[in-house]
């Protein structure tokens, strides 16, 4: 459910008899995980509407994910991040000309249970005098 700042309410439903597993989400992106593995990815456009982008399927459930937060002077955050218990973490693109492409598989010793991406801001004429760009940190909490 979206309710938009004047207080319109726009309803997805879940197709079928699928339930809402997970849900990730920044200022402008969300992606929900269905049982079973399936991927919804919304964006905010620019009207406020919550918009249906794509939709990708996992080999299985997903058991944790994230979306990075949108970096200043863009539209979207590229990364969204999915734990599965096969001990796996995937990296996704959220960009519109790969969107759910993975991008990076990274094997763990257990299952992640959850994630999230973390950007450390630059900093700006540091010891060395120098501007440094933010970075971007994945962490994840494993079972």
């Amino acid at each position: 459910r979206h309710i938009r700042e004047d207080g319109r309410i726009n309803e997805w439903r879940t197709p079928g008899k699928r339930t809402i597993a997970k849900v990730g989400s920044n200022r402008l992106q969300v992606v929900i995980a269905l049982n079973g593995g399936e991927l919804i990815y919304f964006e905010v456009d620019v009207t406020g509407q919550l918009m249906e982008v794509e939709k990708h399927e996992m080999s299985g459930d997903v058991a944790c994910l994230d979306i990075a937060p949108v970096p200043e002077g863009r539209q979207r955050s590229r990364f969204l991040a999915v734990g599965s218990y096969d001990k796996t973490i995937r990296i996704l693109s959220l960009d519109p000309d790969d969107c759910m492409q993975t991008l990076s598989i990274q094997s763990l010793s257990s299952a992640p249970e959850s994630l999230l991406f973390l950007e450390v801001q630059a900093s700006v004429g540091g010891e060395d005098g120098a501007d440094h760009p933010a970075s971007l940190f994945l962490n994840a909490g494993l079972q």
